[in-house]
């Protein structure tokens, strides 16, 4: 082990992730979970819940979800009349958003993307005001790169029109979590490799809308607007992985204690045939 190792381990040490889970605050066990497994990475309790930007977040207004996460982290091993009330002002945080309501049953999937992108937004912003600030510059640097790149699957989406045969290629990110289900034959779950094909297959992108007049206020319409038949087309979009994310994130759906550690012991021998990085697990249920 190297001195930067070294210096890392004795970081590391002054945190005990919330080994005994968090209490439930009005149906808020999909928080606690997510909570629960992004504290078990070393690198997000170093960037994260580096003691070191706590004079600078304190001059940060009170509902930045980035504070309150801080100090939810560094604030774990206080007694539990106070880690109760750091967990509180979080879960208003949370709620202040209007995305997930108080007393209601919420996805857990949908709060790590929303946790992700969220502190990547308000980290963002956080740089346009720190700027003279060097240092601190540059940890919100570190930590804006952690989400983006160690969290979400890189990837190339190809859209083709069906009218005229156009074809349309993006480069897109998104955060990956696959969805693993026992069922009831007994057979515990797929490989990663079908999980991710049945992730990212073809999908349709047709307009609902009545007579195919296409209106901009249907939110749930699918339709795709081709930029050479300069109008709104049925169309088909295809995924395809140009690499995984450092940390995949696997949801356990139906599983018991022997599944999860055969599941967890075959994720960590997956090797990605794009990428040469190493994969680490997150799992949450």
């Amino acid at each position: 082990m190297n001195q930067t190792q070294l210096n890392k381990d004795k970081l590391i040490k002054h945190f005990i992730p919330f080994n005994q889970g968090l209490f439930n605050l009005n149906n808020t066990c999909y928080m606690n979970s997510i909570l629960t497994c992004v504290t078990q990475l070393d690198e997000f309790l170093l960037k994260f819940g580096s003691k070191n930007i706590s004079p600078f977040l304190a001059s940060l207004d009170n509902k930045s979800l980035f504070k309150s996460l801080h100090h939810l982290i560094i604030g774990h091993y206080q007694n539990k009349d106070y880690l109760d009330f750091l967990q509180e002002v979080f879960v208003e945080n949370i709620h202040e958003k209007n995305i997930f309501l108080r007393g209601q049953q919420n996805d857990a999937n949908e709060f790590l993307v929303f946790l992700i992108n969220w502190l990547a937004e308000e980290i963002t912003q956080l740089m346009t005001t720190c700027l003279a600030d060097i240092v601190m510059t540059g940890h919100l640097d570190a930590c804006l790169q952690f989400l983006k790149e160690d969290f979400k699957v890189k990837l190339n989406c190809i859209i083709d029109c069906k009218r005229n045969g156009c074809r349309t290629t993006t480069n897109e990110e998104e955060i990956l979590i696959l969805n693993v289900q026992n069922n009831q034959t007994g057979v515990s779950f797929k490989n990663i490799n079908s999980c991710i094909n049945e992730y990212f297959k073809s999908v349709s992108l047709t307009c609902i809308c009545p007579f195919k007049i296409h209106n901009n206020a249907n939110n749930r319409c699918q339709a795709f607007y081709c930029a050479t038949c300069q109008d709104y087309v049925d169309a088909s979009m295809t995924k395809r992985i140009v690499s995984l994310p450092k940390y995949l994130a696997v949801n356990l759906v139906i599983f018991d204690l022997h599944e999860v550690r055969k599941i967890i012991k075959y994720v960590h021998t997956f090797k990605n045939p794009v990428s040469l990085k190493a994969h680490k697990v997150s799992s949450s249920a």
